[in-house]
């Protein structure tokens, strides 16, 4: 079956899940699969140079609801309701055959996967970043985070479907996630094991696993990089003295690029020298 708009919709929220989609897109160009873009906030909502050059290349389709990026709860509220109500309006029968988004704990993807289960078409959560493991904080909160604990509680109660927070994963049908702690965390909150596919981070990873050895022959460093918003400039002289120690240690450098991360390896091997 050919699809009006594509075979895959694939749903970015931000720069980082873009360049994971731009690369999902080119893996599955080879099975013969077609994928185009959905974009539900208005283009000019978003911030000056916020896509990069690489959102201007990309095939969008705009379905766009009245949401917008950053709300406080209340407002949330009223809109998620009025984009429910929107977003049930059209058929999307025949346009697409699976919606891959890269959240699903709330906000425009969540509306989508619920006309999209009512159309019998597929969602799939695609995980973006590291999998976070949540801890009871028993600290005191103010007055104002009080309040909106209520409200948030309460309209969970009044329209889960809309609000009840789930961790990501577990709204979509399907669930793409990078590794085993991810998979474990899910089927721990009931997801079937048989809808979760281990799959690697996309941008950085192929199919296959990557171990480390656990007695290495040689001299190992590993960096794990983490997003702390600096800019590359900063960044740069911190990654070229690391390779320069490692070489002086004659030990292999691991560099693990952030999930998040707006570079690509070439980009990261070009911008330190190596």
């Amino acid at each position: 079956m050919r699809y009006e708009w594509a075979d895959v919709m694939l749903m970015p929220e931000n720069p980082s899940t873009l360049r994971i989609a731009r690369v999902i897109e080119k893996r599955v160009a080879d099975l013969g699969i077609s994928c185009r873009y959905l974009r539900a906030v208005p283009a000019e909502a978003y911030p000056d140079g916020w896509w990069g050059d690489s959102g201007y290349s990309v095939k969008w389709i705009d379905v766009t609801l009245p949401i917008n990026w950053n709300v406080n709860d209340l407002v949330y509220t009223a809109q998620m309701f009025r984009g429910l109500q929107e977003v049930l309006s059209y058929d999307f029968r025949g346009k697409f055959g699976a919606l891959v988004a890269f959240t699903d704990s709330g906000w425009v993807p969540r509306l989508f996967s619920i006309a999209c289960e009512r159309d019998g078409i597929a969602t799939v959560f695609m995980q973006e970043g590291i999998a976070v493991q949540y801890f009871d904080d028993d600290r005191g909160v103010s007055a104002k985070s009080a309040i909106m604990g209520v409200v948030r509680r309460a309209r969970e109660i009044v329209a889960p479907r809309l609000f009840r927070w789930v961790e990501g994963g577990m709204h979509m049908q399907y669930a793409c996630v990078f590794g085993s702690l991810k998979a474990e965390s899910l089927i721990a909150n009931g997801k079937l094991p048989e809808r979760i596919f281990v799959t690697g981070n996309p941008l950085f990873d192929t199919i296959h696993f990557k171990p480390v050895e656990a007695n290495p022959a040689s001299r190992t460093v590993l960096y794990i990089h983490q997003e702390f918003g600096n800019k590359l400039d900063a960044m740069i002289p911190w990654w070229r003295a690391l390779v320069s120690a490692s070489r002086k240690l004659d030990a292999r450098l691991i560099f693990k690029l952030h999930p998040r991360s707006r570079l690509s390896v070439t980009e990261a091997q070009n911008a330190i020298g190596i």
